[in-house]
């Protein structure tokens, strides 16, 4: 991949052009990442906080609500929870029906003897995988091949 980049004060605004010979799922996924907002608002006490997608940790649905987990906070948001995974289709990844993690937040995955998937994420959390979700997560991954 070749990166140019020009800096021209007649640009009113940033402007960004790809040229490829063909668009495969890595233009589309240049393309999503540039298109993906960086913030999104989120509730806590009466206020609302612009949140940046990389201080969310996970995000869970309960009792009809989802939820924001930072290292810190737990923040509400009111979009639903496939909403929330569409606009952030490139930074997280579904690992159960009420449940979706920040890929930059993941330590490692963890096998027990029943053969029951955890992931270990930043500050420790620890998230079931269910194994409907486990072979997505491993193609987010990139690990495990084909399985």
């Amino acid at each position: 991949m070749k990166i140019q980049l020009q800096v021209d004060e007649k640009y009113q605004e940033l402007e960004v052009e790809i040229r490829t010979p063909q668009y495969d799922q890595h233009v589309e996924q240049i393309m999503r990442q540039l298109q993906a907002p960086q913030k999104i608002e989120a509730y806590r006490d009466q206020k609302i906080h612009m949140l940046h997608v990389n201080d969310i940790i996970y995000i869970y649905s309960e009792a009809g609500k989802v939820y924001f987990q930072t290292e810190v906070e737990e923040l509400l948001t009111k979009l639903k929870l496939y909403e929330v995974e569409k606009i952030f289709s490139n930074d997280f990844v579904r690992i159960n029906k009420s449940m979706l993690v920040n890929l930059n937040h993941i330590q490692h995955m963890e096998l027990n003897i029943l053969n029951a998937t955890r992931l270990v994420l930043s500050c420790d959390f620890t998230v079931p995988v269910s194994r409907n979700y486990l072979k997505l997560l491993k193609q987010r991954l990139g690990i495990g091949g084909q399985s």
